[in-house]
This record gives C-alpha cells, sequence and structure tokens, in this order.
C-alpha cells in the first residue's frame, strides 16, 4: 500500500497544495464577487428610494421605497430609518457574502503563507515557527486594535 502513495498514480504533496491554492483562489474571488455585487445593489437602492406618498407607509416609519419589476415578479422594497415596532419572525441578513471573502481570504492565507513558510525569504537564523507566527500576531494586533478604537466610534460603545 505504501508503494501506490509514492508511485506516479498518486500526486505528491505538492500538487495537492496546487489544487488547494486554486480552488481557495477560485473561492475568494467567486465570494468576492458576491459580496460587491451585494454592496452594488444596496447602494443603488439606496440612490433609487422615493419618498413614499401612503400616509399609512409615513406612520409606520418608512422613510423610502421602491417598486420594481423582475423575473416576472413584481417588489416592493422599503427602507426604515429606526427599527419598526415588530419585526418578522423570517429577517434576511446580507452578512454571508462578507463572512465568505474574509473566511476564504484567510484559508487563503493559511494554505499560501503559513503551510509553505519554507519557500518564501526569511531573515538569516529565523525560525520557521516565527515566521509562521509573525504574520499571525500582526493579524491579531490590527483585529485588537479594531476593536479596542475603531468599534467604539460606530457604535454605542458597550
Amino acid at each position: 500500500m505504501v508503494e501506490f502513495f509514492s508511485s506516479a498514480w498518486f500526486p505528491s504533496a505538492g500538487l495537492w497544495m496546487e489544487w488547494l491554492q486554486l480552488l481557495l483562489r477560485s473561492l475568494h474571488v467567486i465570494v468576492g464577487i458576491a459580496w460587491i455585487g451585494a454592496s452594488f445593489y444596496f447602494v443603488w437602492l439606496d440612490n433609487h428610494l422615493e419618498k413614499p406618498l401612503d400616509p399609512e407607509l409615513l406612520r409606520k416609519g418608512v422613510d423610502g421605497e421602491l417598486w420594481a419589476v423582475h423575473g416576472g415578479g413584481f417588489y416592493n422594497p422599503q427602507k426604515y430609518m429606526l427599527a419598526p415596532a415588530g419585526l418578522p419572525q423570517r429577517l434576511h441578513w446580507f452578512y454571508w457574502e462578507s463572512y465568505s471573502t474574509w473566511l476564504s481570504g484567510f484559508a487563503l492565507f493559511v494554505a499560501l503563507y503559513l503551510f509553505q513558510a519554507n519557500t518564501y525569504d526569511r531573515p538569516k537564523g529565523s525560525s520557521l515557527e516565527s515566521c509562521c507566527c509573525r504574520p499571525c500576531l500582526i493579524l491579531l494586533c490590527r483585529w485588537l486594535a479594531r476593536l479596542r478604537f475603531v468599534m467604539p466610534i460606530g457604535g454605542d460603545g458597550q
């Protein structure tokens, strides 16, 4: 059985890593395009909303609405500036596009730089472990700095 894995019939670990990197790059590009597309849609939607004329919608807190048709169906998205009194049980959140882009990018970072740290130039006398830990520490410090300095500005400070 060991002879099979070391033979020409079974690809080497380097080839598996190349395929993994190709798949992760493709995934990262596709989910990045989905995230950008969703962002463009909401920018377009915000730019085309009109103030509702119906007094009932104004009383409910609707700040803008739009009528659209796509694929034979009619859509009427409405924008509330503040959360309405009651939210529906099923609420769709547009967050998987950004999460998937970040997660696939981090997986690509791990596959490119951490699994193959010995293929990149590293300072003389530095160990492979230090070359792997340094980028992770930089990411951790940036994340902590973001939590400390950026997040309280946009939120309520909690």
